[in-house]
This record gives structure tokens, sequence and C-alpha cells, in this order.
């Protein structure tokens, strides 16, 4: 019959000689490709949606109250997306580096 001898401590935080923290541009990149892929692939469906007609009850279920823009419209758009991504990763990583180093401390 085995006995455990020691008892393990398990730190829901452990110890980092160097702790991890978020960088504004590589968060800020990331999430404007991700909503710039998201938005293209919505605006792609509508327009699918448009051209073949079997599709568009799928494309209304899925994106409901969706109209699509015109040239103009799909640039601002972009923008906006883009602008989105960077504004979110300017709030967030710096407020996710200061609680991260305040709860390791």
């Amino acid at each position: 019959m085995a006995t455990l001898s020691q008892t393990q401590r398990v730190d829901s935080f452990p110890a980092v000689a160097s702790p991890a923290t978020l960088s504004v541009c590589i968060v800020g990149a990331s999430l404007s490709t991700l909503f710039l892929l998201a938005y293209t692939l919505y605006i792609g469906g509508l327009t699918l949606a448009h051209v073949l007609p079997f599709v568009a009850p799928l494309v209304s279920y899925l994106l409901p109250h969706a109209l699509l823009p015109g040239l103009w419209g799909f640039g601002m758009g972009l923008v906006r997306c883009l602008a989105l991504g960077w504004f979110i990763a300017a709030l967030f990583c710096p407020s996710y580096n200061f609680y991260a180093r305040q709860l390791r401390q």
C-alpha cells in the first residue's frame, strides 16, 4: 500500500519569471484581420443571395435585416471594421496587462 509522503499545492496563478503581456499591435492587427474577413464573407453571402435565388432563404435566415451597400458603403464598412479592431485592442490590452500584473504579484 502506497502513501503520499508529500502534499502538492496547486496554484491558480503560478509564479512566472516574466509575466506574459499582450501587445496592442499584434492584437489590433489580428482583430482587424478577423473583422475584415468576417465582413467580406458577410457581403459575399449577401451578393451570392442576390445572384443565386435558392441561397436567399438561407442567407436571410443567417443574416437578418441586411442590405447590400454600394461600393462606397463597402469601403466604409472595411474602414469601420479596421478601426473597431484597433479600438478594442487599445482598450483591452492595457487593461489585461494591468490585471495580469496585479494578480501575479
